[in-house]
Parts: C-alpha cells; sequence; structure tokens
C-alpha cells in the first residue's frame, strides 16, 4: 500500500466528499490592462501571458480559466497578477481545497466539453459553477499534487533532453556536412571526391569518419535505451495516478 491509498483509507472511511466548484472558489472577471504602466507583474490572456504591468488584480495562488478562445489552456499562478476579460481568475478557499489540486482536477475535467458557442469556444461562470468535483481531505490533495508535480518534472526534464539531443544532431548534421562540402584541391591522404571536373581530398579523414559515426551509434542507442525506459517508468506512474484520480473523481 502506498502513501496516498494509505492516507484515503485513514482519511476517508466513509468515502470522498463531492460537492461544485462553486462550494470551494469564486470565479472573477477579468479587466482591461491599458490604463496601467508597465511593470512587473504579468498580465494574462487566454493565450498566456500577453505583457507587464505596474499593479496586479490578484496576489494569492489562482487557477485562471479562459472565458474565450483557449478554453482548454488552464494555467495555475502562484505571484501577483492581472488579466484581462477574456479569462476568469479564482479565489479559492484553501481551508477546503490546495490551489493547485484545482488546477489538476479541472485539467482531468477537460472543459472544452462546457463551450457553449457555436463559434469562438467560450464558456460561462455559471456553467463552471455547476461542475461537479472530489474534495478530498486536505493531506490526500497535496500527495496527489506532489505525485501529479513529480510526473510533471520528468516529462519536463526528457522534453529538455531531448530538445538538447535533436540540436546535436543538427550540429552533427552541419559538421558532417561541411566537412564532406571541404575540399583541398592539392590532394594527398583522406579519400577524393570529383568536384567540379577536378579531384579533390575532402578534409575528413576515413578514420575520422568510422570515429564519428560509430560515436554516434553508440550514443544513438544509449539514448534510445533511456527514453524507453524512462517512458515506461512514467507510463506506469501515470496510469496507476490517473486510476486514482478517477476513483476520486
Amino acid at each position: 500500500m502506498n502513501k496516498l491509498e494509505q492516507l484515503i483509507r485513514e482519511l476517508c472511511p466513509g468515502g470522498i466528499r463531492y460537492g461544485k466548484l462553486c462550494d470551494v472558489l469564486v470565479i472573477r472577471n477579468g479587466r482591461d490592462y491599458k490604463r496601467l504602466g508597465s511593470g512587473p507583474f504579468p498580465v494574462y490572456g487566454s493565450g498566456g501571458i500577453m505583457t507587464y504591468v505596474d499593479h496586479y488584480v490578484y496576489d494569492k495562488p489562482s487557477v485562471l480559466i479562459p472565458r474565450k478562445g483557449s478554453i482548454d489552456k488552464l494555467y495555475y499562478v502562484d505571484e501577483p497578477f492581472w488579466n484581462v476579460d477574456t479569462i476568469f481568475y479564482t479565489e479559492i478557499d484553501t481551508s477546503q481545497v490546495v490551489p493547485k489540486y484545482i488546477y489538476f482536477l479541472l485539467q482531468m475535467k477537460h472543459l472544452e466539453q462546457y463551450n457553449i458557442a457555436g463559434g469562438v469556444p467560450s464558456l460561462t461562470q455559471k456553467v463552471l459553477n455547476d461542475i461537479e468535483i472530489s474534495i478530498p481531505p486536505l493531506l490526500v490533495q497535496r500527495e496527489i499534487v506532489r505525485i501529479l508535480d513529480n510526473f510533471t518534472d520528468i516529462t519536463a526534464k526528457l522534453t529538455t533532453e531531448l530538445t538538447m539531443e535533436l540540436a546535436a544532431r543538427k550540429m552533427q548534421y552541419e559538421y558532417y556536412r561541411d566537412k564532406l562540402l571541404t575540399f583541398d584541391v592539392h590532394g594527398g591522404g583522406g579519400f577524393m571526391i570529383a568536384s567540379g571536373g577536378h579531384s579533390g581530398k575532402c578534409v575528413i579523414s576515413r578514420r575520422e569518419n568510422q570515429f564519428l559515426h560509430m560515436r554516434f551509434l553508440r550514443q544513438k542507442l544509449l539514448y534510445i535505451l533511456y527514453l524507453v525506459l524512462a517512458a515506461m517508468v512514467c507510463a506506469v506512474m501515470l496510469s496507476r495516478q490517473i486510476n486514482k484520480v478517477k476513483n476520486l473523481s
């Protein structure tokens, strides 16, 4: 039995409490920022951060929910911010719920299914307030957040490493390209490539080419093995946590 299962068994002997979103938070509208000056506080719209201003509308942890546009993109913000009228912010009752628990829970709800418009996707406070949610004890919520944060960190690390690997492969391609297309027309050593009707020596030697090729294959094999193992671990972790959160919901 892991820690989450133990907490649920100890703290929820009669089952998980359920309620509506409006039971644990208040949804607030955004406002125009154009009268404000430049500053350190981010301004959020439905597409993310738009600019930075010298005033904030709220300074406690909040989940921002798009009102129009990309209604499936939620934002968890734990620093002072401003938001415009295309996105709601939430005042969360932390005596009942952990703000980031609400963030993960609403992600699981897929808010795009609550769209009320035929054109630009839209959400209303009334629709959002009526969404049913699970409200386990705070200790259970914190453990769920800890697990999902850990998985998020692993995913971010893998994404960063994959990006670095792609950048390295691009650099390797450019290295080979430049070597193979740079010739010493005076000959001597290496291997010969015809260029413009003349015979020229490619700067890269056979031994260097073989060494680089073997190093590339070895690195690629190790990297693929690492990704496969990491993906298997992440898949198992995610599957377990999704099943637990579904059981709570």
